[in-house]
């Protein structure tokens, strides 16, 4: 025995010294992007370095987040060869109580490492900027901006290239991104296409322009490149610019221009020129093209990039007092958070916390029906009852009744089991919903699978996802937003590699747990749409180019749907929907609308269109998209086909997917002639008083309810409809209420200064004359002010501007 201990005690100090002199060959350094700032429900990327000057070692990087309802383990496997220096990027979710997190190097349940790393939560409404710039001046080191619709004034973060993250995921936390004087040859791959799908999804890039022009643009995608650069030029005063912000410039020149020509989809916000009031009142516009032009707009997906003609870092924008109103007009456009959403929860925790009911829409899931519970019960009374007792009568046995009596009882417990059992099943089942949004020429842009773990057992499960993907669990019932916490029932382990995985996911018997996988299809959805605007319609076809059936197709417009069918492949469809003038809105336009005529069925039928209703107010009508509220929409569906292979370690599953695409589609305003139907404004709120509010029904109607108080509001087109002449200029009033005398509506005179009553203002189509009093072609916007005493009506006011003229 003795000999035993000895021997025990010496392998035991030949191991010890070798696990001690590992951990002594390494080193870690732990960062958490954005300066550890993170926003409630996104992803924080955390940047650990590990160097080894040991042996070889595997092991994994480790951060757990704990919660009231147990810990999520955010896990990434490391390879550290002997003598390695590798850089790992792992992606966490903190709570809203998270302030600190311990990341880990741990090897074969060992940890050798350990370093805590600090966190910031930001409320979701504070409007974050990322600068990266050589010189920390100008722009980079700018006042804090007060946005228009932000309640609080943004941050400003300074990052090197390396501190931006290679999965689109963990770009969220940004509104918007500086890149001046950089050369972004240094991009990796990863991250130009991270930062490409970020701007898609409504992000926006701005790139400066002065001597570092062409380095800043050399490594950026192709798409998101909106000039093309000329030469350089100085000048020695910059008017323009001193008009677009209302300040002097009194710096003295000369002023290095990065001369540029826009790409075809891009357009010229700003050229060195000035703009007097008699060009206003005259109506003629600036030949903005043959000017130097100071400022360059593309559109790309629900986001822009901007591109501006001088250095963001050196004169004048480093020694003047304008340039936070130039931060301040540059971002605002699309930048108000509306006055509806919560500032502690992410819009997305809001979709995901209604995708669950929908998951949960099983037919295993199912009750008996009232029926058949009620011949059971009957049967049962009638059996334990009066037959029961005729029997034993006839049978001269009434004592037996002692023991038949609870046979009985316990041969329908039985049934009853029996019956639950049978309904409930034995199987294990995956409910897929795939989410897909196409962006630009009909490619996915992004794609999110809802997957719920239906178990009819209670079992801990190792899920397996064959994709490179970020998983994000959403725990027991419904996820709760203001919590941030997930239901794990102890700890979970979410492995972020190629598979992911996700280990421990607890199932109660007969209950479902469920998780998010955001990954794009390995098949393109292959849908075609050509539009053509007029003034009272919008017209086209959509086409299946892909190899699979699309089906129920609905086109989605100005609070009007037009239901197109299924699709085969290689099958068009006509699209037409015509605008009356004064046609009300509906209360309450969301998904009901679309399916009230199959809504009343019974069976298999109603349910189907219970589950689209919830997936369609899950991912569009909830208010939770001011993106899609001045453009079409196109929305199919597709059954039984997943977008992600799952599997679950040991277990023979069922799998049940359906999928929704939609599909934002924008119009082609190149020609030199355009006309705008209602429709395609976007509404920002700029000032409310008394009892006034915001109405939002979804993608398509944005409006303001005002009863006793003032609602200012500035209507805008898109960017691609600025600089156009209008030739005839409507606005358009709707109500989804009842006014006998509408409220007073008013224009703000852009040359005055001041707000002009719209006269004899009426429900449907109001002509504005001497339009460039109104109007302002350089964005492409028109002032309005609802005011109301109260007892005139009530209802929300939606409104929106019509157009015809010609691109100056």
């Amino acid at each position: 025995m003795r000999r035993v201990i000895i021997i025990a005690l010496l392998a035991l100090l030949q191991i010890l010294p070798a696990r001690l002199q590992a951990a002594s060959a390494l080193e870690m350094k732990a960062e958490p992007g954005f300066g550890g700032r993170f926003k409630y429900g996104e992803w924080l990327p955390v940047f650990v370095e590990l160097e080894n000057f040991g042996p070889d070692l595997l092991g994994e990087i480790r951060v757990l987040i704990t919660s009231p309802t147990g810990q999520l383990d955010f896990n990434l496997s490391a390879e550290l060869p002997t003598g390695a220096r590798k850089r790992y990027t792992l992606y966490i979710l903190p709570n809203n109580f998270s302030r600190s997190a311990k990341v880990e190097f741990v090897v074969e349940g060992e940890t050798y490492l350990t370093q805590t790393i600090k966190l910031t939560v930001i409320p979701n409404d504070r409007y974050v900027i990322g600068s990266v710039s050589v010189n920390v001046a100008g722009l980079a080191a700018v006042n804090p901006p007060q946005l228009t619709g932000r309640r609080e004034r943004a941050d400003l973060i300074n990052l090197a290239l390396a501190d931006l993250p290679e999965r689109h995921e963990g770009w969220r936390a940004l509104n918007a991104l500086i890149l001046n004087d950089v050369d972004t040859s240094a991009l990796t791959p990863a991250q130009s296409s991270a930062l490409s799908r970020w701007v898609a999804e409504g992000g926006r890039l701005v790139i400066g322009g002065g001597a570092g022009a062409a380095r800043t643009l050399a490594g950026l995608p192709a798409e998101l490149q909106p000039v093309t650069l000329v030469n350089q030029q100085e000048v020695a005063a910059l008017p323009g610019l001193e008009h677009y912000t209302g300040a002097p410039i009194l710096v003295p020149g000369p002023f290095l221009i990065a001369q540029a020509q826009p790409v075809p989809k891009a357009t010229v916000l700003l050229s060195n020129q000035a703009k007097a009031k008699a060009e206003i009142e005259s109506g003629n516009s600036l030949a903005l093209d043959s000017a130097l032009a100071l400022l360059i707009e593309l559109p790309f997906g629900a986001g822009h990039v901007d591109f501006v003609a001088l250095d963001l870092s050196q004169s004048p924008f480093n020694a003047w007092a304008g340039v936070t109103n130039f931060v301040e007009k540059l971002l605002s456009p699309g930048a108000a958070w509306p006055q509806f959403w919560a500032t502690d929860v992410a819009p997305q925790q809001m979709s995901d916390s209604q995708m669950y009911y929908a998951l949960t829409n099983l037919p295993a899931l199912d009750l008996p029906s009232i029926r058949f519970l009620g011949l059971l019960l009957a049967g049962y009374i009638l059996l334990v009852g009066p037959v029961n007792y005729l029997v034993l009568r006839w049978r001269d046995r009434l004592s037996w009744a002692w023991v038949t009596i609870p046979l009985l009882t316990l041969v329908f417990s039985g049934l009853a089991y029996g019956l639950g059992f049978g309904l409930r099943g034995s199987d294990i089942i995956i409910n897929q919903i795939s989410i897909i949004e196409l962006g630009q020429a009909g490619q996915a842009k992004r794609a999110q699978t809802y997957v719920g773990i239906f178990s009819p057992r209670r079992q801990r499960y190792d899920i397996q996802v064959n994709a490179e993907t970020l998983l994000r669990p959403l725990g027991q019932g419904a996820y709760d937003p203001w919590s941030g916490s997930v239901n794990t029932g102890g700890t979970m382990r979410v492995s972020q590699s190629n598979p992911a995985r996700l280990q421990g996911l607890t199932v109660d018997q007969w209950s479902m747990q469920s998780f998010v996988a955001e990954a794009l299809p390995d098949e393109q959805p292959g849908l075609a749409v050509q539009l053509t605007a007029e003034r009272h319609s919008i017209w086209g076809q959509v086409e299946n180019r892909s190899s699979a059936t699309w089906e129920d197709l609905i086109f989605v417009f100005n609070a009007k749907f037009q239901k197109l069918g299924n699709l085969g492949p290689g099958q068009t469809a006509k699209i037409r929907l015509d605008f009356d003038d004064s046609t009300s809105i509906i209360s309450g336009f969301g998904s009901y609308m679309l399916y009230q005529d199959e809504s009343n069925r019974a069976g298999d039928a109603n349910r189907e269109v219970m589950f689209k209703q919830s997936v369609l107010d899950s991912a569009i009508f909830n208010g939770n998209r001011p993106d899609l509220n001045d453009r079409p929409l196109l929305v199919a569906w597709q059954k039984d086909k997943s977008t992600l292979d799952i599997e679950l370690a040991g277990y023979e599953t069922q799998t049940q997917a359906s999928t929704l695409l939609y599909y934002p589609l924008t119009l082609n305003f190149d020609s030199r002639q355009v006309v705008i139907p209602p429709g395609f404004s976007q509404l920002e709120l700029v000032s409310l008083t008394g009892d006034a509010s915001t109405c939002n029904y979804g993608t398509g109607l944005d409006g303001s309810y005002v009863y006793q108080g003032t609602a200012e509001t500035k209507l805008s087109l898109p960017s691609q409809l600025y600089h156009i002449q209008p030739e005839r200029l409507d606005l358009y009033i709707r109500t989804d209420g009842s006014w006998p005398n509408l409220p007073t509506i008013e224009l703000y005179d852009r040359l005055e200064e001041n707000w002009v009553l719209l006269e004899n203002a009426k429900i449907g189509s109001n002509s504005i004359h001497d339009t460039a009093r109104f109007y302002n072609t350089d964005d492409a916007s028109l002032q309005v002010r609802i005011s109301n005493n109260g007892g005139n009506g009530g209802g929300c006011l939606f409104l929106d501007i019509a157009l015809e003229g010609e691109r100056s």
